[in-house]
């Protein structure tokens, strides 16, 4: 009776814990919440400035142009108004010789004025003048990429490394600290845990219930977990260790170090190599779009774009913004987001590979991203932290 007193006294003891640590959760959230909306007002009263100074600029250039015309018709109107006063003056004080010079000097200035009226009207100097504004819809898009989610696991330690959703919205992470496979439900709620081999690296989600997932150990494998009845985990022999993983089509890509992009399909056979690269570095990631690959590679911080061919569409790097980078994920336009490590940044690259911004920093929460991925049908990006945070954000 002893020990189950004590026992029952812990285990309340525990709920009571619980119950504080999420109400500090919930204030945590809240305070992070208030600071984001601090940032995006203080982000739109930069954004009126700067539209109320260019607004100022085209009504002073409108202005002046209108006044430069208004002067030039102006002056033509005295012109004609003296003309006027010449031909009187002519009519009644000359003879008619000097009548005809005089008047073909009139002609000759009402000419001028007639050519100058057609050439203000053709050229539209004489037309209204108006200042339009054209709302940029885009804005909509910064303003919809904003965390709605953050999963921390009751578990000391845990490093996320990799992170997918399945095609019904769970939440897939795997855990490189504890060797599990975590579901959960889209707004947090824990669904599965399950144990699997040692320092899982990657997850790619081939249905809703089977899983490919990569391992940085000795003998190198891809394990295949399927949950339709008891989990078991098949496993898939490769040359070389690997880091991060996708599937296409009915094959399996991965980083395989010292080899390059290779490809394999579900049950292990017609093994190939899509990019050769002796120089694939250790925590490569990679990801699939359409016909398109994208490869990370943190001993460079360089992101590359191939074909599925093995093509090089084109090559990323600035080290100003891309700093030990990992997971690599893209978007319905194709433009690719990166988890960079070491700045705690998620970065996000144009389509054509020329442009990238800092899209998420250390000041919106987010410490040591390692695994991203982006739910094209519902628009989620899922961002995995070594650190064990994981972040919902809504994109488009």
């Amino acid at each position: 009776m002893k020990d189950l007193k004590e026992n029952l006294k812990r285990i309340i003891e525990d709920r009571e814990q619980n119950l504080s640590k999420v109400k500090q959760r919930k204030n945590k959230v809240k305070s992070k919440i208030h600071t984001m909306r601090v940032k995006i007002n203080k982000h739109l009263d930069s954004i009126e400035r700067k539209i109320l100074q260019d607004l100022g600029n085209v009504e002073k250039s409108v202005i002046s142009e209108i006044r430069c015309i208004h002067t030039k018709l102006l002056d033509q109107t005295r012109t004609v108004e003296e003309l006027e006063i010449n031909i009187s003056a002519i009519k009644k004080y000359t003879s008619d010789l000097q009548i005809f010079v005089g008047m073909k000097k009139v002609e000759s200035d009402i000419e001028y004025v007639e050519k100058l009226l057609v050439s203000l009207l053709e050229d539209g100097s004489l037309q209204q003048v108006d200042i339009v504004f054209k709302e940029n819809h885009k804005l909509s898009d910064i303003l919809s990429i904003v965390g709605t989610l953050e999963i921390s696991p009751m578990c000391p330690s845990r490093s996320f490394t990799g992170c997918t959703i399945t095609p019904k919205g769970m939440i897939v992470l795997v855990d490189w600290d504890y060797d599990q496979m975590i579901m959960a439900s889209e707004n947090g709620s824990l669904v599965i845990k399950n144990n699997i081999s040692s320092q899982p690296v990657d997850v790619s989600c081939i249905d809703d219930k089977t899983f490919a997932i990569s391992y940085n150990v000795y003998p190198s494998k891809i394990g295949i977990i399927n949950l339709s009845s008891a989990p078991q985990e098949n496993k898939i022999g490769t040359t070389n260790m690997f880091y991060g993983i996708t599937n296409r089509q009915g094959r399996l890509i991965y980083c395989s170090r010292g080899k390059g992009i290779q490809s394999v399909d579900f049950i292990g056979n017609n093994a190939c190599t899509i990019v050769e690269g002796r120089e694939m570095s250790d925590w490569s990631y990679v990801a699939a779009s359409g016909d398109k690959l994208y490869h990370t590679d943190p001993t460079t911080n360089t992101v590359t774009c191939y074909n599925i061919t093995g093509e090089k569409g084109w090559e990323y790097k600035d080290d100003s913004i891309l700093q030990n980078i990992r997971g690599v994920t893209t978007d319905q336009a194709d433009n690719a987001y990166v988890a960079s490590l070491g700045n705690d940044s998620i970065v996000v690259i144009s389509t054509d590979g020329k442009h990238a911004r800092r899209l998420l920093g250390k000041e919106d929460g987010l410490i040591q991203p390692c695994g991203i991925y982006i739910d094209k049908t519902r628009n989620n990006m899922l961002v995995s932290c070594f650190n064990g945070d994981v972040h919902m954000y809504k994109v488009s």
